[in-house]
């Protein structure tokens, strides 16, 4: 028998916090059928569904967040991979409502608008690269996550960071979202100046495939634009080496009037 039980302040905190909460199995993670009905952000309903000692469960689609699920086990070190993605494309992530695991990762709660439809996606498929699980509302029903006071195998699931739900950050939204084919009428001269980015990891970079070879430096004045949304970033003028200006500015173009 568990020495721990369910953390029912901690549960009633998340939902101060917006986030929709709904009872799981006591010491387990899998909710019986109908749990989509049962998450509330009411304190008093959530206290009533958790007089048996149960764990809880934060509803995506009914809190209308995204969460990143931070693995840290194995091979796995979502918190490195998220923090190096964040760097390599010169963005941050915000500080936002913060539960820890219990093997050491993260869920990272994110604001999204009602009419999102971001889906859940595991076991190292996620753009954002390996140990980040996305948990999403989806397009009907949306996932979960093991909520905040729970106690998996006398482990607590525990708030480190209880501050307001950021908005999902669009850099990670656009990786999340749907794949966007482009098409010649998406590279007409009034959108992209000079050429476009392919960077793998499908947002704004400066280079087509990331690094600089040397080489005579020109300049040009490029439109960046994510290969996930199509959206793009504001004109500016960079420096571009011999090697990089052919493969960005003349080769993507050329291709891009091709496809």
């Amino acid at each position: 028998m568990s020495t721990l039980t369910t953390d029912v302040e901690a549960a009633v905190r998340a939902t101060s916090r917006g986030l929709a909460l709904f009872p799981l199995p006591a010491g387990g993670r899998v909710p019986e059928p109908g749990w989509h009905d049962q998450a509330t952000t009411d304190p008093a309903a959530l206290v009533q569904l958790l007089a048996d000692g149960a764990n809880t469960g934060v509803g995506c689609r009914a809190s209308r967040v995204v969460a990143l699920d931070l693995d840290v086990h194995g091979d796995d070190d979502g918190l490195g991979v998220l923090a190096a993605l964040a760097k390599r494309v010169r963005e941050t992530v915000p500080d936002t409502f913060t539960v820890a695991t219990p093997s050491g990762g993260r869920h990272l709660y994110f604001r999204v608008p009602e009419d999102s439809t971001i889906r859940s996606v595991s076991g190292g498929r996620t753009p954002l690269g390996p140990g980040i699980d996305v948990r999403g509302p989806g397009r009907r029903r949306g996932g979960y996550l093991v909520g905040p006071g729970s106690v998996v195998a006398e482990r607590p699931y525990a708030i480190t960071r209880d501050v307001p739900v950021a908005p999902l950050p669009g850099w990670i939204g656009a990786l999340l979202g749907p794949r966007v084919s482009f098409s010649i009428e998406g590279f007409t001269p009034d959108r992209i100046k000079a050429g476009a980015c392919n960077c793998p990891c499908g947002v704004y970079h400066y280079y087509a495939n990331g690094k600089c070879d040397g080489g005579a430096v020109r300049e040009a004045e490029v439109t960046w634009v994510s290969v996930m949304t199509g959206e793009p970033a504001a004109p500016r003028v960079e420096p571009l080496c011999g090697p990089c200006y052919e493969a960005v500015v003349v080769l993507q173009w050329r291709r891009a009037r091709c496809s």
